[in-house]
């Protein structure tokens, strides 16, 4: 595996007997963590491996509901859908055939949780220093009664600050995934259009579908 976990019994167990799991959901309190962007690209490497896919928009911003309004303008169709979704709806959610993933907004609301208190997995992606990191534990705190690991996103690679954060993780026994997404601008102007290169995001999608 490459994710480094800490996983309850309760938890262990869990994995063992549910394999119908199929709720993922990215979330951090704090925005510009690139919550909207690895729900997206994750979408899409589902797609691409021939799951289906949905992804649900709970950010008031609109962020992923913008991406396919954008697309459609250019004439692209995206391979899943993309749907609006509020608290009430996501404490409804109930897992199911097809892999949902649910894009949150920033800020602790009881949206957040209704959207991890539904999830079989809970992503928490975070820039790759010292003060997103610190800004992730209460999202680490909210997701803790479920399965969950910290995704480094626009990260550069190689370099020092990167293996501190890790280094860190490790130290608190927060779960994390080996695979960073790294900082590249075609990650940034895929805005409204079908990611060709998924950066590591399709590798993160089976990793977390072997732990669910």
């Amino acid at each position: 595996m490459t994710i480094h976990r800490y996983i309850t019994i309760a938890l262990y167990y869990s994995i063992l007997y549910d394999c119908h799991m199929s709720i993922i959901t990215v979330a951090n309190t704090k925005g510009g963590a690139g919550k909207s962007t690895s729900a997206i690209f994750l979408a899409t490497a589902a797609a691409r491996a021939g799951r289906q896919v949905r992804v649900l928009d709970a950010d008031p911003q609109g962020t992923a509901s913008e991406w396919v309004w954008a697309a459609e303008e250019d004439g692209t169709v995206l391979p899943f859908t993309v749907e609006p979704v509020n608290a009430a709806s996501l404490r409804h959610l109930h897992s199911d055939d097809v892999i949902t993933i649910v894009d949150t907004p920033p800020g602790e609301s009881s949206l957040v949780q209704a959207a991890i208190d539904s999830s079989d997995f809970v992503i928490i992606p975070t820039k790759a220093t010292s003060a997103d990191l610190w800004r992730t534990a209460a999202t680490v705190a909210a997701a803790a009664h479920r399965l969950s690991g910290v995704l480094i996103t626009q990260a550069r690679t190689g370099t020092t600050l990167l293996n501190e954060v890790k280094t860190q993780l490790h130290k608190d026994d927060v779960s994390y995934f080996d695979t960073v997404i790294p900082l590249r601008e075609a990650i940034a102007s895929a805005v409204g259009t079908i990611p060709t290169e998924l950066w590591g995001y399709d590798i993160v999608l089976d990793e977390i579908m072997k732990e669910i």
